[in-house]
């Protein structure tokens, strides 16, 4: 009986870790799954995320070319506008009758008569016909020899060292013009007649012409 009793009892033992065993393995099989379960949402979480983020970035992608496109077709619309208007004016323009535009005879030294209606076109001999001669008779080129102020003189232009007609004669004329005329305008005696500089080069503008 004591035999009996003491296999029995290994016998429960055994079974009994047997059961603690699979119970563990059965434990760790489900954490297993779990685990496994947990990693695969976390997964498809982040797949869905990637996804999303990807088609708001077409979606950004798209609206950004949709912009780009209606852009470029405003600037086509704005320059064939434009162009529209160019040529529209040329025509304009070229269907005007010069008759309409031609000024009437202006007596030598008179001042210039005007015409009715101004072109739309500036032409150099039409608008300054005529306009010399009256400026000689009326004395413009002429000092005021009884002007109570002081004369203002420019004796020379501005010196050149090269002794060749070249551009700072226009730029040194242009400047002595300003100053002449901004003093007669102030009221001062002046005159002005373009004459040589000190290299005896003829400085009136119209050689640079």
């Amino acid at each position: 009986m004591g035999e009996g009793s003491r296999s029995e009892e290994t016998n429960s033992k055994t079974k009994s870790r047997e059961n603690n065993d699979c119970d563990r393995k059965k434990e760790k099989l489900d954490l297993e799954m779990t685990c496994a379960k947990l990693e695969e949402e976390d997964l498809e979480r982040k797949l869905k995320k990637e996804q999303k983020a990807k088609l708001k970035e077409e979606k950004k992608l798209k609206a950004a070319q949709k912009a780009e496109a209606a852009k470029l077709q405003a600037q086509k619309a704005t320059e064939g506008s434009k162009k529209s208007e160019k040529k529209l004016r040329k025509r304009e323009a070229d269907d005007e009758n010069p008759e309409d535009f031609i000024d009437p005879v202006t007596p030598a030294g008179e001042k210039k008569q005007l015409s009715h209606q101004m072109a739309k076109q500036y032409s150099p001999s039409a608008v300054e016909k005529s306009w010399y001669s009256w400026w000689e008779r009326s004395g413009f080129f002429m000092a005021d020899s009884s002007c109570s102020r002081p004369p203002f003189t420019i004796v020379l232009p501005p010196p050149n060292v090269t002794g060749a007609l070249h551009i700072g004669h226009g730029l040194t004329a242009a400047i002595q013009d300003t100053i002449i005329r901004w003093r007669r305008m102030s009221g001062d005696n002046t005159l002005w007649v373009p004459g040589m500089d000190h290299a005896g080069i003829a400085t009136q503008v119209s050689d640079f012409l």
